[in-house]
Parts: C-alpha cells; structure tokens; sequence
C-alpha cells in the first residue's frame, strides 16, 4: 500500500471524527484473502475502531456495506458501518477484536 494512499485514508478517519489526523493512529490489523486490508484506528481517547481499505479498481464494497446494514438492522452480531467513501474504498467499521 503506498504511503499517500494511507495518508489519505488516514486523513479520511481523522476527519470523520473531527480530529486532526496526527491525533490518530493506524496500526496493521491482518488481511484477508482479498485486495482488502485492514487497520486498527487508535483514537485520543483510546477507543479503537477498525479502518477498512478496499481499492475500488480492485474491490467493490458496495456488496460489503449492504449485506453488513442488512444484517445488523436484522439484529445479528456483525461490526457496524459508522462511515464510507466507496469511491476511495475506504470504510470504518466497530472493532470486534
């Protein structure tokens, strides 16, 4: 992953949150057998949440957002979506972990 494409992601967090980005941390949270990876947002405070990347040239997402509001609108333990920009891919999600 380039360095300007994590920048940009994290910028994208901080701002969800209405913080500056140097606020927050990223640190590498595992991958899966996909072009998604993911990284666990440290905030100020502590909590966490987990930052989902998903180049769009490689992952559409928008399967990913409907299925996971689908099923935790029907009540079943999946982590919610609290922000997305499928056009960058990037998606922030509760940390389960």
């Amino acid at each position: 992953m380039s360095s300007s494409r994590i920048d940009a992601l994290t910028q994208w967090a901080a701002q969800h949150h209405g913080l500056d980005s140097a606020t927050i941390r990223l640190s590498a949270a595992g991958g899966d057998a996909s072009f998604r990876r993911y990284f666990r947002l440290t905030l100020p405070d502590g909590n966490t949440q987990i930052v989902m990347d998903a180049p769009p040239a490689q992952e559409d997402s928008a399967p990913f957002v409907a299925i996971g509001q689908r099923w935790h609108a029907a009540g079943l333990p999946v982590p919610y979506i609290h922000a997305s920009d499928l056009d960058a891919g990037f998606l922030l999600l509760d940390d389960l972990g």
